[in-house]
């Protein structure tokens, strides 16, 4: 099998998204993107962000990440993961399922987050500037290996930290 879980997070609209859209398209059919705004919507149209929710949210969220792994799929997840134990997880799902992770951490300079808030009321994420400061301030310390993306540049240099990641 060729499944492999690729656990993109960080703050909210910090451009988890588009690194993920970037990797699915590098991977094509092969992958998946899971996005707990889209499950967090599916459970909770109205959401308070609570720590109850996160856990539902994270259940189904991994429930679903281990079934398109057991099928073959590469798993793209995408969502902020601020308690370690929400990352350490995904550790414990690929050994379940006999398969390997990698963390991909984006960044990005608070003005850029501030710009994003403002032209991308569209999204699916009801993530706004109170809850991005909300999560910021109980986002854990990161242990283990992982790779870290700053996403405040322009898209060309994102796409090139994305390749040069996917193909170490």
């Amino acid at each position: 099998m060729n499944n492999k879980l690729i656990v993109v997070f960080g703050l909210p609209w910090s451009g988890k998204s588009t690194v993920a859209r970037v990797i699915h398209e590098y991977y094509g059919d092969k992958s998946i993107v899971l996005r707990t705004d889209e499950i967090r919507q599916e459970l909770f149209p109205i959401s308070e962000y609570t720590q109850e929710e996160s856990n539902i949210i994270y259940a189904e969220f991994y429930k679903r990440a281990e079934y398109f792994l057991n099928v073959g799929k590469i798993v793209i997840l995408d969502g902020v993961f601020a308690k370690q134990s929400e990352r350490d997880y995904a550790q414990f799902l690929v050994k379940k399922v006999g398969s390997f992770c990698s963390f991909i951490q984006v960044i990005s300079d608070e003005k850029y987050i501030k710009k994003r808030l403002i032209q991308r009321k569209w999204d699916v994420s009801e993530a706004d500037y109170e809850v991005y400061i909300k999560l910021k301030a109980y986002f854990e310390k990161i242990v283990g290996k992982c790779n870290i993306i700053d996403n405040s540049g322009n898209m060309k240099d994102l796409e090139l930290s994305i390749l040069s990641i996917l193909n170490w």
